[in-house]
């Protein structure tokens, strides 16, 4: 059984078209084990739309696949650092910086964002949440401390007051 594209999620009690619901998904990019949760929330959610900072990353070896989903990539920054790992293998890191964050958000009006990682994202989207009491905010993070060992930049050089707000101002912490 594979984890992804063998796991099915339980039924969802409303019916999608019924609500009206907007769900903003805020994420670096779509990595092949994203696409089969994003289409399931599609399926279940109806509005949903994706803002990837960048179609796909240098060091990935895969294409984008974002068929049948609604993904905006968005005018970027990208930082890229190289380093060592302290375990021995050589590490690249890509820093996003997305320079139209907000102005999508305003576009498109979410009920709900839904932001992976703790960077500039979703501390924009964490300042959208406390401007719009109305929206909800869920702040994904994805690591490890194994990861996290060779990170010099990114998330490390984020103020801990700015990521104290972001936690301040999620609903939900997956």
């Amino acid at each position: 059984m594979h984890p992804v594209t063998d796991y099915h999620m339980p039924e969802c009690r409303t019916d999608p078209k019924e609500t009206s619901f907007r769900v903003l998904y805020l994420v670096n990019f779509l990595a092949p084990d994203l696409l089969a949760v994003c289409r399931r929330w599609k399926e279940l959610l109806g509005n949903l739309v994706i803002l990837v900072s960048v179609p796909m990353e240098g060091n990935r070896n895969w294409r984008p696949d974002h068929e049948g989903l609604n993904v905006v990539t968005q005018r970027t920054w990208t930082i890229t650092k190289s380093g060592k790992h302290p375990s021995g293998y050589s590490d690249v890191n890509f820093i996003h910086i997305p320079l139209d964050t907000y102005q999508q958000i305003q576009r498109i009006r979410p009920d709900v964002i839904v932001s992976a990682e703790l960077g500039v994202r979703s501390l924009i989207a964490s300042l959208y949440r406390r401007l719009n009491s109305r929206s909800r905010l869920v702040i994904t993070v994805s690591t490890s401390a194994h990861i996290e060992q060779s990170r010099e930049g990114g998330t490390a050089k984020i103020p801990a007051k700015a990521i104290a707000e972001e936690r301040r101002s999620c609903d939900l912490q997956w």
